[in-house]
């Protein structure tokens, strides 16, 4: 009877749907920017692109007509590291004119 009862619930526990909750890619190092992450970003790239990649909109450090540049923090050695996009607007959207990182 034991025996049975093991089998049945070896069966139900395989016939049980598995759930497998993923997070999404964007949440691997969520408010702060890793050198992997900063090397991926190209000049053109839109700044939402830059930010689900950085996962982090990071701060607006200068605001001019069609500029802006924006700091981000990074994940190793924050206070000592510096990490710099420049943008530009064009089409309406804008876009990475420049980049700058100095790691601590």
């Amino acid at each position: 009877m034991k025996r049975l009862g093991a089998i049945l619930a070896t069966a139900a526990l395989a016939a049980a749907p598995v759930l497998v909750v993923a997070a999404p890619a964007s949440a691997d190092t969520p408010g702060c920017v890793t050198k992997t992450e900063f090397k991926k970003v190209r000049e053109g790239w839109s700044i939402k692109r830059v930010h689900n990649t950085f996962d982090t909109a990071g701060k607006q450090s200068m605001f001019m007509s069609g500029y802006q540049s924006r700091e981000y923090k990074a994940c190793v050695k924050p206070s000592w590291s510096i990490i710099m996009v420049d943008y530009e607007k064009k089409a309406g959207v804008w876009r990475v004119s420049s980049k700058m990182a100095m790691w601590g």
